[in-house]
């Protein structure tokens, strides 16, 4: 028998299954440069009116950092001077 936190993971994850339906026509039309940017920077950076879906925002940027993986083979953060890090090589791209 499940748990709470379980049952809840569950749901969580066949939420976050459900929001790739259509992911490959998406990524065609916006291009792979669309999600090359650092998402939690994005977060930290963002002003929330107080009508902010959290759990959705949450659910959007766990669905981005895997559409980053798929494109990049990494998740996208950025150092303090906007550069892309290379996680594979511990440096910075140019």
């Amino acid at each position: 028998m499940m748990n709470q936190y379980e049952k809840k993971l569950i749901e969580m994850l066949d939420e976050l299954r459900d929001s790739f339906k259509g992911v490959e026509k998406e990524m065609n039309d916006v291009g792979a440069d669309y999600y090359l940017y650092d998402r939690v920077h994005f977060l930290k950076d963002t002003e929330s009116d107080g009508t902010t879906d959290i759990r959705s925002e949450d659910l959007e940027t766990l669905r981005t950092l895997m559409i980053q993986m798929l494109l990049f083979n990494q998740q996208i953060f950025f150092n303090d001077d906007g550069k892309v890090i290379n996680r594979k090589q511990r440096r910075i791209q140019e």
